[in-house]
């Protein structure tokens, strides 16, 4: 019988809620990246989504996110990585999208992931099966370390951040300024109340599913 956990990522809970269940499914440990990245001062509820970006403060955001900017993994901090994840033999990362990709803190522990088989499940504000959120899976991929075999994705649009919203809106957000804010309205519309209880049963039968596809 293989060994899973199910490591995530989350700012204000739309990851989170996908990985509890994951975690359920399988009985599998629950790991937060905090967990193996450690804490910022004063940040313990580092919880959800860039669709999820926010935090307790916004002295506390600028300084999540400065961490995010420098994260560098020190050798004693891989070895004790390496130790934590070698107890496992597969891994359902969750993770939300930062410019169409893992969002930073993810980004800097994928590729510490090693012969494992590794299934992906993220949270993002675009429409599923976009573009955006396909080419996210890629990413994902691509910053693996070596050896892992990918078993499956699941993505799932999730509630945008209001304060992310007001941003947009203020165009105050690089790489967004000009863009066709009311086809994002809509889409943000779309995007609310999500993950909704439909949304928590599909992942429980993607976790089944790739837990099949491990003990095959």
């Amino acid at each position: 019988m293989v060994k899973w956990c199910v490591l995530y990522s989350s700012v204000t809970g739309n990851t989170r809620k996908l990985a509890q269940v994951a975690a359920e499914t399988l009985e599998a440990d629950l790991l937060n990246v905090n967990d193996l990245l450690g804490f910022l001062p004063g940040s313990s509820e580092m919880d959800g989504d860039l669709s999820d970006m926010g935090g307790p403060s916004e002295r506390s955001s600028v300084e999540i996110e400065a961490r995010r900017r420098s994260m560098v993994i020190s050798a004693e901090d891989l070895s004790e990585i390496s130790a934590r994840l070698d107890r496992y033999d597969c891994i359902m990362v969750g993770y939300w999208l930062r410019r169409g990709a893992p969002d930073q803190r993810m980004a800097a522990l994928l590729p510490k992931i090693s012969g494992k088989r590794v299934a992906f499940f993220q949270t993002h504000g675009a429409y599923e099966g976009s573009e955006h959120a396909v080419t996210a899976f890629a990413r994902a991929g691509a910053l693996l370390g070596p050896d892992n075999m990918v078993l499956g994705t699941f993505g799932c649009q999730a509630a945008v951040n209001p304060a992310l919203i007001r941003r947009r809106l203020e165009g105050n957000v690089p790489g967004h300024r000009g863009e066709d804010l009311e086809a994002c309205k809509k889409r943000w519309a779309a995007a609310a109340g999500h993950p909704d209880a439909n949304d928590l049963e599909r992942m429980r039968g993607f976790t089944k599913r790739m837990q099949t596809l491990a003990e095959a």
